[in-house]
């Protein structure tokens, strides 16, 4: 791995004359920060950064054991907060293009029908459901936080198996697509965002950042 002129990025694979490289959104925050010997300091407000690794893991491993692979992509419905974060790290540390819905959007039929996610992360299964039903697309899973009221499964369920298989990063073109921001009404249209972008992104916000900040960087323009 070395540190590449693009910025202050990692690479996995230099880019050349004849190919862009590859990289990992994902590993710019994360793994940087505990080979940089930060592991015990916090990343997210009481959260060290060697905890965050772990859940994002975690998580990747489950979207794996989902059978999602780079490229597939996983709807997020969920209010901002720790999980949030967690899963978006987990997609792109995986390769997998996460679908980021605006807090309440009623447009939650139309973006799994847009979209066809493998799998929908809620903290509502009861909205999911309902939307499942007026959808074509029927995704493979659905994973809700707190308890579930119909056939999704608990997030702390999936996280307990997801730490016995945690996932690594995937190697990623930076023109790979790593994010989908579903708009919030109107005549706005999904903004995509690529790969090297937000590892560009990721890696500015430095040892410290909060909630916000992280959350910030994968929403801004």
């Amino acid at each position: 791995m070395s540190q590449g002129a693009s910025g202050d990025l990692t690479w996995f694979k230099r880019p050349g004359d004849d190919q862009p490289g590859t990289l990992n959104a994902s590993y710019q925050l994360l793994d940087r920060a505990i080979l940089d010997g930060r592991a015990e300091e916090e990343a997210l407000p009481g959260t060290r950064a060697a905890t965050l690794l772990e859940r994002v893991g975690a998580f990747a491993g489950v979207l794996r054991g989902f059978a999602l692979v780079p490229g597939d992509r996983v709807l997020l419905d969920l209010p901002d907060g720790e999980e949030l974060a967690v899963a978006l790290l987990a997609a792109v540390r995986l390769g997998v293009v996460a679908v980021l819905l605006p807090p309440g959007s009623p447009d939650l039929a139309a973006a799994v029908d847009s979209t066809e996610p493998g799998v929908v992360v809620t903290a509502d299964d009861v909205a999911v459901g309902l939307a499942l039903a007026d959808a074509e697309h029927e995704p493979g899973a659905v994973v809700v936080l707190g308890q579930s009221a119909g056939v999704a499964v608990p997030w702390d369920v999936v996280m307990r198996a997801g730490r016995t298989d945690p996932a690594g990063c995937a190697d990623l073109s930076p023109d790979a697509p790593a994010l989908i921001l579903w708009p919030g009404g109107g005549d706005e249209r999904a903004t995509v965002r690529l790969t090297g972008d937000l590892a560009a992104r990721l890696a500015a916000l430095g040892p410290a950042y909060d909630l916000g900040a992280l959350l910030g960087a994968f929403r801004s323009a």
